[in-house]
């Protein structure tokens, strides 16, 4: 994820560390790249979680904030899709429908699945 507010990549990077707890009885290897680091690349892509089990790759991810959701970014999606893997994108919930409008655009819809977080504070 690139050039975020620095409340926003710390959030992002916080989601990537616990989706990568939160699934670890199920994927034996999970692999993030938080903020802008390259540490794990995939077919020369850097996808923000990478979920594989014995060396195989299952799945990848992109994580979402409300602001990192754009045409520019979309077109990653795209480039990411292509690769032959399940694509995930996590998204808050309250940006879902814009995320799947801009998969309809991209001709995306059928390739590219789509999760959804939510943010309870209690105060």
């Amino acid at each position: 994820m690139k050039h975020l507010p620095e409340d926003e990549q710390i959030f992002h990077d916080w989601l990537l560390r616990y989706i990568k707890k939160k699934h670890s009885r199920e994927y034996k290897e999970i692999y993030i790249n938080p903020s802008d680091e390259r540490n794990h690349e995939y077919m020369g892509h850097y996808p923000d979680v990478i979920f594989s089990n014995y060396g195989q790759v299952l799945l990848i991810a992109e994580v979402e904030t409300e602001i990192s959701i754009t045409e520019e970014k979309a077109k990653e999606w795209k480039k990411m899709a292509s690769l032959g893997t399940k694509l995930i994108i996590l998204v808050p919930r309250q940006a879902k429908s814009r995320v799947i409008d801009l998969l309809w655009k991209n001709d995306l819809m059928g390739t590219v699945g789509v999760g959804e977080y939510e943010v309870i504070v209690n105060i």
